[in-house]
This record gives structure tokens, sequence and C-alpha cells, in this order.
């Protein structure tokens, strides 16, 4: 069978049901996180093996996940909110493509998974156009499937690709969907006790407002201008872009911690994020060739997942939902970039920043966003292109590349990558920090997407090349 596509609709008790959004959910970005796990298959596997686990995994898993069956609707009223609706019609998808079937194998042509695994799967060649279908859609307003799940069958692997839109959970959430999706693709019946603990609280009212709160207390969020697109920090003319690639890097566990005591601090030597953080921080602005006149202050922002932060009511470590937003924002002036105490002194801001994300910041921003005439009146106060800022999403600490597949697609995926919205020719300003790969230890991948000319700065700057190495 080359394609096969298959859609959970929600059980008919669900059907008719709202599940209302917190407003930390309603300002996160409105696109799907797309998750690529590249899986290597074990020699012998039937195709309609594979088919048949795939079924079950994604009817299991929204047995125990129900909200996977949603559609990502608009909420009818003024303030531009979303809610989470079971529609008769609509659930989650799965697709099966065969690329190794005669009809389709000219539509992947990449080569076999060897090939990619000796390429360090570059962003190129995981093109979502080809291995996920129905992300894009054209029609405005038009009801969003929570999870599309596509599985690309190549010579040598399977590449399992997974899009759950942001709306309904942020990247633990991800981890959450797609570890649960694998503990049903693993062909065993396995005990209760290994159940995630996922924790369906209620959204709206999980997180006490801060009604105090107004925007002047938000130094970090602004209001969006007219015609402005919410929470895009971007302002670029396409056809003006010079050629974009997402480049991967890789930094060893021993020069991690070479890097961690290199960095003087006054107090607790840094943690592997705020050094890793600030080097990049420092080589990327140099690279981009950042105009200091027009250009007197620089922001570094950094995802903090803040559930274990918060207090009255606590969190629950495993709640499904948005739970990162206020990011971590660390600022510098320009200046200080040539400066030899940058390190050093970066290192402290970013320590700072992210020590600040706590219950009373989570709280402040949730009051100012109840008290807005829309959930889109406010973005965020940063200019990462063409602008200096930059976004660190910080995943290192999620084991995505610790989920267990199944012996017969090799336990762990060999590589994880991660895609936020469309970002094909489209610079966001974006870092992505992504866990272990298996054979890595604990060195680290770090995504960038910039245009080529400034990777091939950062690729001749020996002082970034002696703590990083270019993989693709």
């Amino acid at each position: 069978m080359d394609a096969i596509t298959t859609v959970v609709k929600p059980a008919s008790s669900w059907i008719g049901q709202v599940v209302d959004l917190g407003p930390i959910d309603q300002i996160a970005p409105r696109c799907y996180m797309t998750a690529f796990f590249c899986l290597r298959l074990a020699p012998g596997i039937a195709t309609a093996s594979i088919i048949k686990r795939l079924q079950r995994m994604i009817f299991c898993a929204i047995q125990e996940i129900p909200q996977l069956a949603t559609t990502v609707v608009p909420k009818n009223n003024s303030r531009e909110e979303l809610e989470l609706c079971y529609l008769e019609d609509s659930g989650a998808c799965l697709t099966f493509k065969d690329y190794t079937a005669e009809h389709l194998k000219h539509e992947w042509t990449h080569g076999s998974f060897e090939d990619l695994a000796k390429a360090h799967f570059p962003y190129e060649k995981l093109e979502r156009r080809t291995l996920i279908e129905g992300i894009n859609p054209n029609e405005k307003n038009k009801p969003l499937m929570a999870l599309m799940v596509q599985a690309n069958l190549i010579p040598g692997g399977l590449l399992l690709v997974s899009a759950l839109h942001h709306t309904v959970c942020d990247g633990l959430g991800l981890y959450l969907c797609n570890a649960t999706l694998a503990k049903h693709f693993r062909n065993n019946v396995e005990p209760e006790s290994n159940t995630l603990p996922i924790d369906f609280a209620d959204r709206a009212t999980i997180i006490t407002p801060d009604l105090h709160t107004s925007l002047k207390d938000l130094p970090d969020w602004r209001l969006v201008t007219p015609g402005e697109q919410f929470l895009n920090p971007t302002n670029y003319d396409a056809a003006s872009l010079s050629n974009l690639r997402c480049a991967i890097y890789y930094i060893s566990e021993d020069r991690i911690n070479q890097l961690r005591d290199a960095i003087a601090v006054p107090t607790l030597r840094p943690s592997a994020n705020e050094a890793i953080s600030s080097l990049l921080w420092l080589h990327v602005v140099r690279a981009r060739n950042i105009d200091l006149n027009k250009y007197p202050e620089v922001k570094l922002s950094l995802t903090v997942d803040a559930r274990a932060r918060m207090c009255n009511p606590m969190v629950p470590k495993y709640f499904w939902g948005n739970m990162c937003e206020p990011n971590a924002v660390a600022r510098m002036p320009t200046t200080d970039f040539s400066s030899k105490d940058f390190l050093s002194s970066a290192t402290q801001r970013v320590r700072s920043a992210i020590k600040n994300v706590n219950a009373a910041a989570v709280q402040r921003l949730v009051g100012m966003l109840v008290q807005l005439p829309k959930t889109t009146s406010i973005t965020w106060n940063v200019d990462r292109w063409p602008g200096p800022d930059m976004l660190i999403v910080c995943l290192q600490s999620i084991p995505y590349t610790a989920i267990d597949f199944g012996p017969d697609f090799g336990g762990c995926c060999e590589a994880f990558r991660l895609q936020i919205g469309d970002i094909e020719g489209k610079p966001d300003g974006r870092c992505i920090m992504f866990p272990p790969r298996k054979g890595d230890g604990r060195g680290l991948e770090v995504m960038l997407q910039y245009e080529t000319s400034t990777l091939d700065r950062l690729d001749a700057d020996k002082d970034f090349t002696r703590w990083f190495e270019r993989r693709s």
C-alpha cells in the first residue's frame, strides 16, 4: 500500500464539548510544532505490520490524551480567542507514505536512511512539504486539527513526523504526545505504571492573574501596531533575502565543560544552558554584522518552562497546556559585543533573566492579558529580523531523544529535528538547542537559521569553531 490516511475522530460522548484555553495558550504561536523522529528500520519488517502498528498507535494515544482529537477553532467572541472543540467530522489524522514503492519513490530524492545519517539529518532534506501534508491550509480561519502524524518509509528507515498545534500545548506537551505515541507503537504490552501522569488541570484557572499589572510592568511586551502580524517579530521583503539555510552545529560534552570552566563569574559555575546561550549570542550577533548606530541594544530571549516555578496554586510537572511564557530576556549594549569580558557579563545577565521568570512574572503577564480587549493585542517587544535579537528555544532538557520506539525501529531515534511554524525561506531569529543524540553522550546540537553569508562568517570564526563543529 503506497499511501493510506486514517482520521481518528472523537468518541461520540465527547462530540460538541469544548476545551477552554488559558491566557498563555491564547498567546502561544498560532502554528504547528513539527517534530521529526528519524528511526532506523530493522531488516525484514513488513510494511503491512508497520501500518497496523501506526494505526493502533494513534487510536490508543487518543484514548489516553483525548484532546489530540480536538480541532482548533476561533471562539465566538470579540477577543480573537481560540478554543479546542470535539467535532463530529474532524479528529487526529495519520498518513502513511511508502517512498520505497514504485509509484512514490520518485517523490523522495534524498537517498537512504544511511545517506541522511552520514549528512547528520540536515533540515533541507527533511522537507515539511514532503514529509507531512496539510499543515499549511490556504483558507483563512479554516479549522485546524490538533494533531497530524505522517509516517514516511524510506530505504532503511522510517521518518515519523508529528505536528501538534502550539495552542494545544508547548514543548513539554509535544514530548508527552510523542512519548505516548511511541509507547503504543512499540510491539509489546506494557504495565499501567509506564503511563506518564499527564495532568489535565483547568487551563483557564490554573494561574491566578495579577490584575494590578499594566503594560509598563512588562517591558518585554508591547502593543501590536495596526497591520502587524501577531507574534511575528520579523519584517523583511522575501525577494531581498539572500540564500537562507538551517545549519546544525555540535558541541561535545568535554567542550561544554571546558566552556563552563572558561567563563569567569563571581558565584556559581555557569550551567551548560547559560554558557552555551552566551557563547551563541556573542558569535551570532558578531557574524550578523549588526549596525551599532541603528541597534544600540541586543536582546536574547530564552524559553523557560514555568511549571515548577508556580505557586498558589502549584502547577503539576506534567500539566497539559502552554506554560512557557514569558520568555527570559537578557539585554546587552551592542558595543559590549567587542568586549573581552562579554561572556562573563552575558552569562550573569542570562542567569538573572532565567531566574526572573517566576510565579509573579507569569501572574503579571496573565493579569495583563485578561485586561486587554483582544488576546492578540500585545506581542514580544523584540526585533529578530532584520534586527539583532535572538530567541533560543531550550529543548535540551526535554528527553525527546530518549523516547523508545521499539527494537524494530532502532529503539530511540537517531536524530530529532523540530520546526515551529513554516520556516522554509522565512528567517525568524530562532535558535533551537536539542537534547543529546544517540551516540553523542551529553554533547548537544543547535540549529541556527541565517543567511549563508552569516553562517560562513561563523564558520570562519576560530573563537566559535574551537567550541562548535558544523554538521550540516
